[in-house]
């Protein structure tokens, strides 16, 4: 099946260079499928193509889902406080350090259900 696939997309009127081959064998959606994933692994260990960003898109998806749960009046704070973890995260790994935790909670609440005090 996925050297059918694979045929199919070498076969057509779009470029054969690697980069273009993994972007047509991707599905869309939260999985790349498995043509896409061979492929990835096949072109990146032979410095063909570069790696996909998928793993970050589907925690971006995962991220604006859980703001998305969050009650309308305070999704604005809840996606910037998001947003600087994100940064402070992206800071800490350039630096070869780890992020600061936020009182011992990594994530955000899950349902949009908040925490008493």
């Amino acid at each position: 099946m996925l050297i059918t696939e694979l045929g199919r997309l070498l076969a057509d009127e779009h470029s054969n260079l690697p980069a273009a081959v993994l972007d047509r064998a991707r599905r869309p959606g939260r999985s790349m499928g498995p043509l896409a994933r061979v492929l990835e692994d096949f072109f990146t260990d032979h410095q063909l193509a570069l790696a996909t960003d998928h793993p970050e898109q589907l925690a971006a998806g995962r991220r604006r889902r859980r703001v998305d749960r969050v009650p309308a009046p305070l999704r604005p704070a809840v996606a910037g406080f998001c947003e600087k973890m994100l940064h402070a995260r992206e800071r800490a790994r350039r630096a070869g350090t780890r992020a600061r935790s936020d009182s011992g909670q990594s994530k955000l609440p899950v349902g949009g259900h908040l925490p008493p005090h």
